[in-house]
């Protein structure tokens, strides 16, 4: 099953959602100018999977900050750079307000025993 996608409800999703290639950043075949989904919103669309949230809205989206931070306390950042990793804010949440997927949501318990059933305390180590 793929994973679809809308970003077409975030607020100002053009400016959040997007990046332009500059001439220093011509990787992965991109050309100059081309605008190209950003690393940031590309992650969240994925994280929705593991965090068992098909979207964010501004009735969940604390929701969705608690389930990320905890999922990256048991495994770490689920984002690096150069510099290494990089955990979610609650503003890169926020901002995105109005991500939906075709993920189905779980309770939160339903997600913590899932989550918890899958965890060695090796793994993060």
């Amino acid at each position: 099953m793929s994973l679809d996608w809308n970003v077409g409800k975030i607020k100002d999703y053009k400016e959040v959602c997007f990046e332009t290639c500059t001439m220093n950043d011509t990787s992965y075949g991109r050309v100059e100018g081309e605008r190209y989904l950003s690393s940031l919103t590309n992650s969240l669309i994925w994280v929705t999977m593991p965090l068992g949230m098909g979207e964010i809205t501004e009735k969940n989206y604390e929701e969705f900050w608690w389930r990320a931070a905890f999922y990256e306390r048991l495994h770490g950042a689920m984002r690096t750079r150069g510099d290494g990793e990089v955990y979610y804010t609650k503003a890169d949440i926020f901002n995105h307000i109005g991500l939906t997927t075709n993920v189905s949501t779980e309770t939160r318990a339903a997600w913590l025993r899932r989550i918890l059933k899958h965890w060695k305390p090796e793994s993060r180590y």
